[in-house]
């Protein structure tokens, strides 16, 4: 006969068990997803890279080293909108005022995030999700690991597609404060209901800034953070 320790074992065994099938499925339904979003996004993808030859020439497409889940690096790919070299010159700061590195028409494709869209291959190959703190490089790391607490933790999940901080700040936020929102985020959990808010925020964010409305974005990210804490 099983002891009570015996059953509490079995119970624990078995709930773990069963949590790492629902995070399999889970993980697998995304990348699903993430098929079906980047076959959609392909008419898109192939006139954004015209707009980005037409702009700068070759190549249309960037693609560079991140750290993913753990530390481990894997290839990053997005619409360049940055001058070839640009990266040697940022370094492991932040684009900054560095406005001269900025191709043509390539600060429209950053505010959009449309620069993005080739990262569902990205969440198609398991690199990273649909919802997660944005990938940064090793030198970003590097530089700011030791002066930041809670800088690594954006390591304990795979980075995403779609960041909290970065749907709510602008691209030259402190990192301090994307960072306190991005470890705020990972606490909660990667939830599916907490994920579509997010996306669905995310496409209204988009479409207010290429329609260049800012009242838009302004309710954007202030119901955005009202259904993060809501869901909590």
């Amino acid at each position: 006969m099983k002891t009570t320790a015996q059953h509490s074992g079995t119970i624990g065994v078995g709930a773990r068990g069963a949590w790492r099938t629902l995070t399999a499925d889970a993980g697998v339904a995304e990348r699903a997803l993430a098929l079906v979003l980047l076959l959609l996004a392909l008419p898109m993808l192939g006139l954004l890279a015209l707009f980005v030859l037409a702009a700068d020439g070759w190549p249309a497409f960037y693609s560079g080293e991140r750290l993913g889940r753990g530390r481990r690096p894997f290839t990053l790919y997005k619409l360049r909108t940055l001058k070839r070299g640009a990266e040697k010159v940022v370094g492991g700061g932040l684009l900054g005022h560095k406005q001269e590195l900025v191709i043509r028409g390539g600060t429209f494709l950053r505010d959009t995030r449309l620069d993005e869209l080739p990262q569902l291959w990205n969440v198609v190959c398991g690199d990273m999700a649909l919802l997660g703190p944005r990938p940064e490089r090793a030198e970003v790391y590097r530089a700011q690991c030791a002066a930041i607490p809670g800088y690594a933790r954006r390591f304990d999940v795979r980075p995403g597609l779609i960041g909290v901080s970065q749907l709510f700040t602008p691209h030259a936020t402190d990192k301090r404060y994307r960072t306190l929102l991005d470890n705020h985020a990972i606490r909660r959990g990667n939830r599916l209901g907490s994920g579509l808010v997010v996306i669905a925020f995310t496409v209204w964010a988009v479409a207010a800034r290429v329609a260049g409305d800012r009242g838009a974005l302004r309710a954007v990210h202030l119901g955005a953070l009202r259904a993060r804490t809501q869901q909590g």
